[in-house]
Order: structure tokens, then C-alpha cells, then sequence
């Protein structure tokens, strides 16, 4: 297949971040990843604001007029109406666009997979594409996208979000006529999709996205843990799903110059971030200290079948450690891939996805992510020029230091502790400062707790 000099192009301008690939094989799966990046760039990371008590106040007038609630309503009914002109009739797209049945189509879906994996992942990787606004399946049902080798990916995936970003680009150059076609940049986001809005709450459709996804991974974790019951099996359908999901996801964000599929890509992979560390993470680590607990009392212990019960414990344990072994690496390999990318992605909407999933990766899993290795970022991310992005950081910050279902041995503002003084005349400018009155307000409930 010849590209044309424009995917070539895109494949260019993509190079300069880190390659992904994922090989699979009968018996192991090898995943490689970039390195995180060095801590001497902070200051290259986010971009300092100055306020003053002057601007604050014109900025709350400003945005107290009516001007400014009719745009917003204005770009709610559009992201409704681009969900109604879509031509396709994918069945996960339309299940959660309706919100109906999403265990059901989640659990249809999986079926069919298991029965023609080819076509069942085009439909799944067709609903991406549709959530990033197109209006047709891009993906022919005969392609197999676990069949191709990362080249043949990369040519596939480079030529179907040209398609896409084509038919955005005609799509805005068509509401906006008085706009010549020299002014759409390749990063402009004039158009609506399904899943993009400035404020992640008011997006239904992004609930439902999460929700399905959620519910997939879900099922496919849980039937992996099961079929691996006795030693780790890489060679399951729910494991070569995983990793055929991961690794084509992560290619399209890494090809993508289209900030819709980037959003909606990021959006999936971290979602699928928090269920690996909340279906398996944490329940190995659990297993694993429970057997070496068990380990010692029957070691310790007298009496006849203690070296076969010590054994059978053992064997437990490898197996757990071998498991909870692979899904850190997927994990940290989905983190230094996508994150350490996205979060400083120009597009406002992934950088606050990017925040609100750190505080959920803190939350799933405090004893690695409550660390100044991963604060970092959301005290990068409080410099954030666009307030929705400053609202999710103060957002996770309060979430994490206010649940009261975390174990006591985490000791959370005791890990915080380095990363809340690091940062403190961010957050006391946050605080007294800041343009939007929910951040100021959350910052001095954060400042409080940092205190205790």
C-alpha cells in the first residue's frame, strides 16, 4: 500500500515520541516502553500564570454574562446533533450512545469474539472511531488487525485517521465558509465529536463511554484471573485480547495528529489502567501477603504434611508474583507511553483526562502512585493555563486526601508530605488567586488537609 507525502506526513510528526510495540508469542508476551522523562525538565512541563486580584474580578464579570451560557448550550445541542447525523450502525457505538444494555452488548461482544476475532475487533476498534466523529465505519469487518505486524499496523491506522481527519477538516471548513482553508490548522478542534466537551461532567456520553469500557475490561480481567487460576497463562482469549487492545490503542494515540481520537484513545487506555490495577493489582499483592503469612505459620508449625502444604502455598505464591509482575509492566508501560504524553498534550480536554485518571490511579493503587515520582504531575499540571485542567488536579488532590477508605498503613499525608511542600507557592497562588472560584475554594480545603 503507497502513502501519499500527507501520511507520511503524520507518521513524521509522530516519530518524535516514543515507539510502542507489544510481541506476542506461544508462551510469553514482551512489553517495551519509553523511559519517563528526567526531572531536570520541570520547568519545560507547564507554564507559570501570573494573577492579579484586578483580573481575577474581570475575569468573574466576564464570565458571568449571558453571552457565555448560551455558547455553552450552543456546544451541547451540536455534540448531539453530530451523535445524530452518524451513518453507522456499530452496535457498541449505539449501545452507548443510548446507555441501554451495556453489560448485555458487552457480554454479545465478547461471544463474538471469541468466534471471529477479526471482524468482533474491527467493531470494537470502528465504536473508537465513531466516538472521535466519524460518521462511518472506517474499518472493513475482514481486516485483521492482530494479524498485522507493527509496520502493517502503522500503515493501516495512518491511513484510516487520515480518512477521519479528513472528513473533520471538510466538516468545519463546512459550518465555517467565511474561513479559508489556510487558517484550519491540523490541530484545530472547530468541529464537535461525541466525546469532546470543555467540562468532562456535562458529557453524558463520556459517562457512558467509561461505563462500557469499564464493564469490558472488567470481564476480561475477571475470565483471565479465572482461566490462570493455577499458573499465569499468556496464551488465554481474554489475555490476547488484552494485549491486541492495548497494543492497537496505543498505536493510534502515538499516530494520531487528530486530538479527537487522541481524547477518546487516552480516555480507553487509562480507563483500562484503573481496572488492571483494581481487578488484579491489588488482589495479587493481597494473595501474595497472605501466602507468605501462610508460609510462616506452616513453616513454623510441627506435624506430618507440612512440606506439602508449604509447597502448594508456595506455588500459589510464584504464580501470583508472576502475574502481578506482568500487569505492573502493562501498566507502567501504558504510563510512560500515553501519559507522560498526553498529559502535556495541547488539547485542554486530554490534559484534564489526564489529571482526573492520576487521582484515580492514587486511589486504585496508593502504594505505588502516592509517590513524588507520579505527584509530580499534578503538581505540574496546577500551572495549567486552562482552568478545567486546574479543576481536576485540585479535584484529585481532595479526593485522595479525604477517603476514608484507603488503609491506614498508607499513611497518605505523610507520603504527601514532600510533594505538598515542594509545591506550596503553587498552591497558596491557587488558593488566594486563582481566576475560578471552585479552585480556590477546593485548593484551601487541600491546604487544610496537607496540615493534618
Amino acid at each position: 500500500m503507497r502513502r501519499s507525502s500527507r501520511e507520511r506526513k503524520t507518521v513524521e510528526f509522530y516519530t518524535a515520541e516514543p515507539a510502542i510495540s507489544i510481541r506476542r508469542s506461544s508462551n510469553s508476551a514482551v512489553v517495551s516502553s519509553s523511559e519517563d522523562e528526567d526531572s531536570s525538565d520541570e520547568e519545560t512541563h507547564h507554564h507559570k500564570q501570573k494573577r492579579t486580584i484586578a483580573s481575577k474580578q474581570s475575569s468573574r464579570s466576564k464570565s458571568s454574562t449571558a453571552p457565555a451560557r448560551k455558547k455553552t448550550k450552543k456546544a451541547s445541542s451540536s455534540n448531539a446533533s453530530v451523535i445524530a447525523k452518524c451513518r453507522s450502525k456499530n452496535v457498541i457505538f449505539h449501545a452507548i450512545v443510548s446507555n441501554k444494555s451495556l453489560p448485555a452488548t458487552v457480554d454479545k461482544w465478547y461471544t463474538s469474539f471469541s468466534e471471529n476475532n477479526v471482524s468482533a475487533m474491527a467493531t470494537l476498534v470502528n465504536s473508537l472511531l465513531l466516538a472521535s466523529g466519524s460518521r462511518d465505519d472506517c474499518i472493513d469487518e475482514g481486516m485483521d488487525l492482530e494479524g498485522l505486524d507493527s509496520s502493517e499496523l502503522e500503515e493501516v491506522l495512518t491511513d484510516m485517521v487520515s480518512d477521519v481527519k479528513d472528513e473533520q477538516r471538510n466538516r468545519l471548513l463546512g459550518s465555517k465558509k467565511k474561513t479559508s482553508k489556510a487558517n484550519v490548522s491540523n490541530d484545530d478542534v472547530g468541529y464537535s465529536y461525541p466525546l469532546g466537551t470543555s467540562e468532562r461532567k456535562s458529557n453524558s456520553f463520556r459517562v457512558h463511554f467509561q461505563s462500557f469500557w469499564n464493564i469490558l475490561l472488567n470481564k476480561v480481567l475477571t475470565l483471565q484471573q479465572q482461566q490462570s487460576s493455577k499458573k499465569l497463562n499468556l496464551n488465554t482469549i481474554p489475555m490476547r485480547l488484552l494485549l491486541s487492545l492495548a497494543e492497537i490503542l496505543m498505536a493510534l494515540s502515538n499516530l494520531s495528529s487528530l486530538p479527537s481520537l487522541r481524547d477518546t484513545v487516552t480516555e480507553a487506555l487509562l480507563q483500562l489502567t484503573v481496572t488492571i490495577l483494581t481487578v488484579c493489582v491489588l488482589p495479587l499483592r493481597t494473595q501474595i501477603t497472605a501466602s507468605k503469612r501462610q508460609s510462616s505459620a506452616v513453616s513454623g508449625g510441627e506435624g506430618g504434611g507440612g512440606s506439602a502444604k508449604l509447597n502448594a502455598i508456595q506455588a500459589i505464591q510464584k504464580k501470583a508474583e508472576q502475574s502481578l509482575e506482568h500487569y505492573q509492566n502493562l501498566v507502567s508501560t501504558i504510563f510512560n507511553t500515553i501519559f507522560v504524553h498526553r498529559y502535556k498534550d495541547h488539547f485542554a480536554v486530554i490534559r484534564t483526562t489526564c489529571a482526573h485518571y492520576l487521582g484515580q490511579f492514587m486511589l486504585a493503587d496508593p502504594e505505588k502512585f502516592l509517590d513524588d515520582t507520579y505527584l509530580k504531575y499534578l503538581g505540574w499540571l496546577a500551572n495549567d493555563s486552562a482552568t478545567s485542567v486546574r479543576r481536576a488536579v485540585v479535584t484529585s488532590l481532595v479526593t485522595v486526601l479525604t477517603d476514608t477508605t484507603l488503609p491506614e498503613v498508607v499513611r497518605v499525608a505523610q507520603r504527601m508530605k514532600e510533594f505538598s511542600e515542594r509545591f506550596i507557592d503553587r498552591w497558596v497562588e491557587m488558593a488566594v488567586g486563582d481566576l475560578d472560584e471552585e479552585v480556590s475554594f477546593n485548593m484551601i480545603r487541600v491546604m487544610r488537609e496537607f496540615q493534618r
